[in-house]
């Protein structure tokens, strides 16, 4: 996307807060405390540690659209240190307990996790194949959350994520348009639950777009896009400029290529254990059917009981018997065809 077109874009976004729609929307958002006017995604997110608050961030869009660069660069915006960051950000469901474990025994608040790929953790089919297990999950989430105050976590599609997880959304972020690994775009909109008015007992949500941006994918990004230097961006109805709003404002500078390979490795470690179950899933398959043919087989060659045997010679001697009745009908029209010609 040309530095031209992204103005566009840019220009666009503006051009729909000015609408008198949205402009209501915003503004109904801004009285209900869910956007605060000219806050960046982080903002909310540093606000929610320093006053023991709750932010639940999505980030969903295609493979490949640096879904886990983005949630690297906001941790490392919490925290200030890269180690840190990849220690609370898991992709195993062992690690995101053990964490909200040692917070609950130590009575400690976690300000930032975040969980690569959830779909792996918390599935959707969870609810089908262990029933009691997601419901115990559910019962519980709602209380044990409480010792984070960010909850960030990405996926390719929302409808593959256990729907419990999905409920306590705060944000909702979808990457798309990957440059190499220069930059990536991501489109921020905050959650506003509202009554509904045919059934006030249910609550809907409406979409707030706060920012729709590109982010440096490396440190060395600014140097090589003029538009994350110079352009002009929108963030919560204000208006920013180039490389100041992403160091000081979004507060995105890129993930270095040796902590993102350090990370990526750690993430493989996932992969395999999952491609094992994978194997595993087959080859129990292919044992199950194994035993079935051989059950199949042994039953076709074992002698059966007498009333097994019974059952089948009456079923036999009654066919034969129909048989017989159909030849002597057959029999005697012929006999009668053979009377009527010799006359």
């Amino acid at each position: 996307m040309s530095q031209s077109s992204m103005q566009d874009r840019q220009d666009r976004v503006a051009h729909e807060l000015r609408k008198g729609k949205v402009a209501r929307l915003f503004a109904l958002a801004e009285k209900y405390g869910v956007i605060k006017r000219g806050w960046s995604c982080i903002d909310y997110m540093r606000d929610s540690v320093k006053n023991y608050g709750w932010e639940s961030t999505c980030i969903s869009g295609p493979k490949g659209t640096a879904k886990s660069n983005l949630m690297l660069q906001h941790g490392k915006a919490i925290y200030g240190d890269m180690q840190k960051t990849k220690k609370f950000t898991v992709t195993k469901r062992k690690e995101l307990l053990d964490h909200m474990e040692y917070a609950i025994d130590n009575e400690l608040r976690i300000a930032w996790i975040g969980v690569d790929d959830i779909a792996a953790l918390f599935p959707k089919s969870l609810y089908f194949t262990h029933r009691k297990l997601y419901s115990k999950l559910q019962a519980t989430w709602e209380t044990v959350r409480t010792v984070m105050n960010n909850f960030e976590f990405s996926c390719t599609l929302k409808n593959k994520v256990a729907s419990f997880i999905l409920q306590d959304i705060t944000g909702d972020i979808k990457c798309y348009n990957r440059k190499g690994e220069i930059k990536s775009h991501y489109d921020y909109q905050r959650w506003l639950w509202l009554r509904s008015i045919k059934d006030p007992t249910q609550d809907i949500a409406k979409l707030i777009r706060v920012e729709d941006i590109p982010f440096p994918l490396i440190p060395e990004a600014f140097s090589l896009d003029a538009s994350l230097r110079t352009a002009k961006y929108y963030c919560g109805g204000k208006e920013y400029v180039g490389e100041d709003f992403f160091r000081n404002k979004a507060k995105l500078t890129g993930i270095s290529r040796e902590d993102f390979k350090d990370y990526w490795n750690n993430r493989l470690g996932l992969a395999k254990e999952s491609f094992k179950d994978f194997k595993d899933i087959f080859e129990e398959q292919a044992l199950k059917q194994s035993k079935l043919n051989v059950q199949s087989a042994e039953a076709s060659t074992t002698p059966q009981d007498p009333k097994s045997l019974g059952r089948k010679g009456v079923a036999a001697r009654r066919r034969y018997k129909e048989e017989a009745q159909m030849l002597r009908q057959q029999l005697e029209e012929l006999r009668s065809a053979d009377a009527g010609t010799e006359k």
